[in-house]
């Protein structure tokens, strides 16, 4: 007997004491700590340790993403070839593990530059393209589909504690020890992670056999046209693209508008970027009323309409304690609608996905979101060059408006489960 998929008894009681979803769960919160904590240490260390550009912070970003574009499509065709996928998942937390811990030892030999931080964040990015494929084609066979909107949020909330934790533990580490030595952390959340994962037994069902002749990039084309073909799929791919290239944007220049604009330390920019995770805990708690209510399409779009316009506050926000203020509160509602969002997009994917293409289609959509970040990252930093970070942060917040129009039209199709 196995962890995989839940027996008539777990799934009568959902996840409740589900030993696999249990693992996966501790490893997910060990890793995100560590990770929301670096999306403050890097930039951080960044700006004010190696003393970036606008530039630089926008190539940064695009960094992080930039290996989706390159490899994401075959990493998701494969990874629907194989059933080692907890292997993959263990592997990647341990390269990323190693590719961070290496950032504070270069830091203490005094040899650390942004070259090096720079080629940290792509190689972390390869790793986690393999990771979240595996995880995304793993998870429905641990816990089943009729769980996966639980698991999704329960997952999200975890992240969402993480991101409003982790990067005022940055902060407060890059004030206490350096922003390279607080990088340590991230390596050891992802080992925490690494070690729990090992212990999942859940097993992969056979793959079902392909033709000899079938390619790669045969599989690969599968999934890009089961999303293109798809009438709620396609709309939401756009939506979500759209949001990830102004999101990018907003990522890259954050912590210079933060730093240079507002004035704060860096325990002060770590303690605003912590309040996208207060506002993600609020969202995932509400994502079951939201959809309960206006069911999933409905709600695709009616919440960024009402949550993402309030972010403009943050662009207009000036030092001191009213510009404070405003900026708080544009960042906790639109990163409350934003998880909403999410978690809504994520599980309306698997239900709409078959097993057999799920790697695919998930790595394909990431490809088609994600591989729109480096673009929006890169047009940040050469604008914000021009006409400074307040000037491209506005424009990046009020380009993610534009999303709710195809997240509308998908609503228009046949109801989504």
């Amino acid at each position: 007997m196995t962890d995989a998929s839940p027996d008539a008894a777990t799934s009568a009681a959902g996840l409740r004491g589900h030993r696999a979803f249990r693992f996966l769960w501790t490893a997910d919160a060990a890793s995100q700590l560590g990770t929301a904590a670096a999306t403050a240490l890097v930039p951080l260390l960044a700006a004010t340790t190696l003393g970036a550009t606008p530039l630089q912070m926008g190539l940064l970003t695009a960094a992080e993403t930039v290996a989706l574009l390159v490899i994401g499509l075959p990493a998701g065709a494969w990874i629907d070839r194989t059933r080692r996928r907890r292997a993959v998942l263990v592997g990647a937390d341990l390269v990323r593990a190693l590719l961070f811990f290496g950032v504070p030892v270069a830091g203490w030999t005094g040899v650390l530059d942004f070259g090096q931080l720079l080629v940290t964040v792509v190689l972390v990015g390869v790793a986690t393209v393999f990771f979240d494929a595996a995880y995304q084609a793993y998870l429905p066979v641990v816990i089943g589909l009729e769980n996966l909107e639980t698991g999704y949020a329960r997952l999200q909330v975890t992240l969402s504690v993480a991101a409003a934790a982790g990067p005022g533990i940055g902060g407060v580490l890059t004030r206490v020890v350096g922003a390279a030595s607080g990088l340590a952390l991230t390596g050891a959340g992802y080992l925490a992670s690494a070690a729990l994962l090992s212990r999942v037994r859940a097993e992969v069902p056979p793959i079902p056999p392909r033709p000899r002749k079938v390619r790669l990039r045969t599989e690969i084309a599968e999934g890009l046209h089961y999303i293109v073909g798809h009438p709620q799929l396609r709309p939401l791919a756009v939506a979500s693209s759209i949001a990830a290239f102004f999101t990018a944007g907003i990522v890259s220049m954050e912590v210079l508008f933060f730093t240079h604009d507002l004035h704060l330390d860096a325990a002060g920019a770590g303690v605003l970027l912590a309040l996208s995770g207060v506002g993600s805990v609020i969202g995932a708690a509400t994502t079951g009323r939201w959809t309960r209510r206006l069911g999933a399409a409905r709600a695709n779009w009616l919440v960024p309409a009402l949550t993402w316009p309030p972010h403009l506050l943050l662009p207009l926000a000036q030092p001191g304690p009213l510009g404070l203020v405003l900026a708080a509160t544009g960042i906790v509602i639109h990163a409350a609608g934003g998880t909403t969002y999410n978690v809504i997009v994520m599980t309306r994917r698997q239900h709409l996905t078959p097993d057999a293409l799920r790697g695919r289609v998930h790595t394909s959509m990431r490809v088609l979101i994600w591989g729109t970040m480096p673009l929006g990252a890169l047009a940040a930093g050469v604008l914000a060059e021009s006409v400074g970070t307040r000037a491209t942060l506005t424009i990046a917040v009020a380009g993610i408006l534009i999303a709710i129009v195809p997240a509308a039209w998908s609503a228009r199709e046949q109801p989504a489960p």
